[in-house]
């Protein structure tokens, strides 16, 4: 349609999807009298889109910095003043349950973004609940379940291949620091000022987010020696 050499003009992309949606709803027909004239055929029924990127799910392994919230509609679009951001727990001085919305802004079309005053390291399980609704009136809400903990574990430490004058210490680092301090001490009952620094002879990064160090141990080191791994 419309047949050729008729002189009438194709139907345009938007006309043959409306056909097309017409045909998929069963062909439902306004009379166009009566009270219910105007059945709502062709409303917007979907929901917006909302992801939340920042934080992620479960684990964050690198201090939070931000709640950034992506929102999306392809059909009637957003409603800008619906959207809501809300945490469980205090942040940038509000109180839980606050909403957080007038923090932040969009930095990017549809992107948002709400920047800590000071960055988290350490949180425990938590939630951030993000909603939005279209100019329709559908609404869409999304929650994340996620805790911090910006730590890292010693995961070997291995002195057979050296001799008693080398140790190597391998270690989480998710952040890709390279400025790390080993300290030692003979007595953990000891204050902090007696902690020591050793000598850093070779440093390397491995697969896994590890970082391998081998330090000189101490010429004094007979008996009992306690490591510290300081991350910059």
């Amino acid at each position: 349609m419309p047949p050729s050499g008729s002189g009438v003009p194709s139907l345009t992309e938007d006309e043959k999807m409306m056909f097309a949606r017409w045909v998929d709803l069963g062909c439902p027909i306004n009379t166009g009298t009566g009270d219910n004239a105007n059945y709502g055929w062709f409303l917007d029924e979907l929901r917006p889109t909302v992801t939340v990127s920042s934080p992620r799910p479960n684990l964050n392994t690198t201090p939070l910095t931000e709640i950034r919230v992506g929102v999306a509609d392809a059909y009637t679009g957003l409603n800008g003043a619906t959207l809501s951001i809300k945490a469980d727990f205090v942040l940038n001085g509000s109180a839980a349950g606050t909403e957080l919305a007038g923090q932040g802004s969009f930095i990017l079309p549809g992107i948002f973004s709400i920047p800590l005053q000071t960055p988290i390291s350490k949180l425990s399980t938590s939630y951030v609940t993000a909603a939005v609704a279209d100019l329709q009136g559908n609404t869409n809400v999304v929650q994340v379940r996620f805790w911090v903990d910006a730590g890292f574990r010693i995961t070997s430490l291995d002195a057979s291949a050296l001799g008693n004058s080398r140790l190597t210490v391998r270690f989480e680092n998710p952040t890709a620091a390279t400025n790390h301090a080993v300290l030692w001490v003979d007595d953990v009952a000891k204050p902090a000022s007696a902690w020591s620094a050793l000598t850093i002879l070779n440093a390397a990064d491995e697969t896994n987010q590890i970082r391998r160090l081998e330090v000189a141990l101490p010429g004094n080191g007979a008996g009992h020696l306690f490591l510290r791994v300081e991350k910059p």
